[in-house]
């Protein structure tokens, strides 16, 4: 989680993130959650986007109102068994 009162710099952090777990893991072996709350049409939401259609893997971008099912689903995947 990244919270920050500096949009830019909190962008910045979460890009490099992303970059950084991406190349980490080969293609189709993760699965990144994100939660942005940008609106639509500023320059933030357009880097990140870009930032998205650069990495291989999956990317679920979690809206505000489901935040509370995404975490409670990643709750329960954190009790499977492994490999499972």
């Amino acid at each position: 989680m990244i919270v920050g009162q500096n949009e830019e710099t909190s962008l910045t952090l979460i890009a490099v993130a992303l970059v950084s777990l991406a190349a980490q893991y080969p293609r189709g072996t993760a699965r990144f959650l994100l939660l942005d709350s940008t609106p639509p049409g500023f320059p933030q939401r357009e880097f990140l986007e870009r930032v998205i259609q650069a990495i291989p893997h999956e990317i679920v971008q979690v809206k505000s109102g489901d935040l509370a099912n995404t975490m409670g689903g990643l709750a329960q995947e954190t009790k499977k068994p492994v490999g499972r």
